[in-house]
């Protein structure tokens, strides 16, 4: 074993780039989340009717830059071969797309509302956006 501050490479017992695993984890996640925070972005802005198309582009550029980067460091220090990076970056674009689908198809629409109505919610004084508008309209309309 290599004494600290050696150069040699410290080998770990049974990697011939195969002790992690298949796909890479680290770079399954990055990309993830490289995938649905642009996609998130998107859609909150284009629920807005707000335009940013330029730092959406730029948002999605840099969060792949950044998995791209973390996907090379897998590879270059020896926990990945490249099958098992590529692999873990279609996983977690492929999972980004579907969770991102999910949540806005299933979850914002029918899940979040009806946390929102629950009596614990109400008892936490949590509301949803429509009861804010509500109350609000309300108040508006008492003071006059």
């Amino acid at each position: 074993m290599p004494g600290f501050g050696s150069s040699e490479k410290m080998i770990i017992e049974g990697n011939a780039f195969g002790k992690y695993g298949m796909p890479s984890s680290h770079t399954q996640f990055m990309f993830f989340f490289a995938t649905c925070i642009p996609l998130f972005f998107a859609a909150s802005a284009a629920r807005k009717n707000q335009n940013f198309s330029n730092h959406l582009a730029l948002l999605q550029f840099v969060s792949y830059v950044c998995a791209t980067m973390v996907a090379y460091s897998r590879v270059h220090f020896e926990y990945h071969t490249y099958s098992q990076v590529f692999v873990g970056a279609l996983v977690g674009i492929a999972l980004g797309v579907a969770w991102t689908w999910l949540y806005k198809t299933v979850i914002e629409k029918s899940v979040i509302p009806a946390i929102a109505n629950s009596s614990i919610a109400k008892k936490l004084g949590i509301v949803s956006k429509k009861q804010q508008m509500e109350q609000t309209a309300d108040a508006d309309q008492k003071q006059q």
